[in-house]
């Protein structure tokens, strides 16, 4: 299993998404967003799960020639990790 641990949340038109490492993909996936409002509690404090075949129908982004190939996924399509979906 990936875990990928997520500073801050990218804009995708109006919502918010995560960018994840087309080359850390693997079956089964857990995302953590660690991005805190002004206050120090985390907006998203929740565990996120998601496949590597759900992960693979998002489109592909690369910000600049230094970081890795991402695949570019809205927060509100994850699954919180207790709710997730049988594989």
């Amino acid at each position: 299993m990936s875990q990928f641990k997520i500073l801050k949340p990218l804009w995708l038109g109006g919502k918010r998404a995560v960018g994840l490492a087309d080359h850390r993909i693997t079956a089964n996936n857990s995302i953590e967003i660690m991005y805190q409002d002004k206050t120090g509690v985390r907006i998203y404090p929740h565990q996120y799960f998601m496949s590597g075949n759900e992960l693979k129908k998002y489109p592909t982004q690369q910000f600049n020639a230094n970081m890795p190939l991402l695949r570019v996924v809205p927060i509100e399509d994850l699954h919180i990790a207790q709710e997730r979906p049988e594989v």
